[in-house]
């Protein structure tokens, strides 16, 4: 199949995908209701997506890859220094770290407290934080089992292999480029903080985008990686907030279906602040 023979194929099944795409997300604006009348998302909507999927994959992999490769190489150092000094923004260890650490702390106040308001508020908080836990470190963590699992060669076996050189399960850093582990947790951050304060959602785009393409800056991945690391997270994030919809955490569903965040959030951070901070002071 010639490379424009894979771009009409691709736009062919264009409509479908990107109709079935929204079924998948379970509603990045809009929470399903069986009301609806829409098709529930099924065993033979995931074949159509692994196929068209895959499709899409190829086309960009021999349309841009490569060039995206030596467009990389090809800058200056100052630039490629820029990208280099944040592209580590993106690892998701420190995150994770730190959420399970206040999940503990926050679940410690709701066991000692015997005040309902504080208890309620360390149970608001705590869904946040959860929230951002699920988020990273689940989308982190298959992302990481599935590039093991697939075992693509990163761009610097470009020049040997092509961009098409696979050892699968050969769990060896660098034939784990796909998808981009490091895309996944910047656009996953990046959904987290448009979902929780939809007024910075465009800053969060440019954050994520900024993020994702270091990666291709700094010769880790290809464009496809980074793609399909990006999407793989939107489409987790957006099934954990319909979760947490679902069990009236953090989330509710208004009439026309769209998400909110639960009001009282911004009392029960005041609370949680006004109770560490005296616990603080009366320590010293």
């Amino acid at each position: 199949m010639t490379a424009k023979q894979a771009l009409l194929f691709a736009l062919a099944i264009h409509n479908r995908l990107w109709k079935d795409l929204g079924l998948l997300i379970g509603g990045v604006v809009r929470h399903p209701h069986p009301s609806d009348g829409e098709r529930r998302f099924g065993l033979l909507d995931l074949v159509n997506y692994a196929i068209g999927l895959f499709v899409i994959w190829f086309v960009i992999a021999i349309l841009f890859d490569e060039a995206a490769v030596r467009w990389a190489r090809a800058l200056d150092p100052d630039t490629r220094g820029f990208f280099d000094a944040i592209t580590d923004i993106a690892k998701s260890g420190p995150y994770i770290a730190l959420s399970a650490i206040a999940m503990i702390c926050l679940t410690d106040i709701r066991i000692r407290t015997d005040i309902p308001s504080i208890r309620q508020a360390a149970q608001q908080i705590n869904a946040l934080v959860a929230f951002c836990f699920v988020c990273v470190a689940g989308s982190g963590l298959l992302v990481t089992l599935l590039k093991r699992l697939i075992g693509r060669a990163r761009p610097k076996h470009m020049d040997e292999h092509g961009v098409f050189a696979f050892d699968p399960i050969a769990f060896d850093a660098s034939f784990a480029s796909f998808p981009s582990g490091h895309a996944t947790t910047g656009v996953a951050l990046a959904v987290v903080i448009a979902f929780l304060i939809p007024r910075l959602t465009f800053a969060a785009a440019a954050l994520g985008i900024t993020l994702a393409v270091s990666r291709v800056v700094v010769g880790a991945h290809y464009p496809s990686d980074i793609l399909f690391g990006g999407l793989f997270a939107l489409v987790f994030c957006a099934r954990m907030r319909s979760t947490f919809a679902q069990r009236g955490w953090l989330f509710t569903v208004g009439r026309e279906g769209t998400y909110h965040k639960r009001q009282g959030l911004g009392e029960s951070w005041i609370t949680i602040w006004t109770l560490l901070t005296g616990k603080i002071r009366q320590q010293k």
